[in-house]
């Protein structure tokens, strides 16, 4: 999957799968974060970074044949995603690559499954929510009501978009939704 032998040797750091009869199955569970950690193995999230690793490891590993990814996920962070999709499908043009869920693939996960050449569903699985979301709380007027006044000092006006202690201007909900509706485009294409 990659030409850098470096890059493929930070990658490996981390495997997690197993084979048996020529068919891997690696398991992609919990909420999905950019960059992996003990602490996000230890509660049993996984990352686009593991992702990445294993998809290498599985492409180049001589007892894989076929590839089975059971995903239990509802999704998680965009950051990263794009990476974990391509390296599935580059893998899944060098061998076989299929889905299973009796959980739940949407969002993020579903992403990334959707590089395999099939998805299997148990009858109560939930596959789905295709598209973005950004959630944005202001304290502004509860900041105001507790005599509380901050005050923000930046060098552009879309500096600190988000800051939960104002309420966002119509120029930065806009930028968001922009934002949001490109990677949005990216996951639907």
């Amino acid at each position: 999957i990659y030409d850098d032998e470096d890059e493929y040797e930070r990658e490996l750091e981390y495997k997690d799968y197993s084979v048996v009869n020529g068919v891997a199955v690696y398991k992609i569970s919990g909420p999905l974060l950019t960059e992996s950690s003990f602490f996000s193995r230890w509660f049993g999230y996984t990352s686009y970074q593991d992702v990445r690793a294993n998809a290498i490891a599985l492409a180049n590993d001589s007892e894989v044949k076929d590839v089975l990814l059971f995903i239990s996920s509802p999704g998680g962070s965009a950051f990263g995603v794009t990476d974990g999709a391509d390296a599935i499908r580059k893998l899944n043009g060098m061998k076989p690559v299929f889905v299973y869920t009796n959980q739940m693939i949407a969002s993020g996960a579903y992403w990334l499954g959707s590089q395999a050449r099939k998805i299997f569903l148990s009858p109560e699985a939930e596959a789905g929510s295709i598209g973005v979301i950004v959630s944005h709380v202001s304290y502004q007027k509860a900041n105001e009501e507790a005599g509380v006044k901050v005050t923000r000092i930046r060098s552009s006006e879309l500096k600190a978009i988000g800051s939960s202690d104002f309420d966002l201007t119509d120029k930065e909900i806009n930028h968001i939704q922009a934002q949001v509706d490109q990677i949005d485009g990216l996951f639907k294409d």
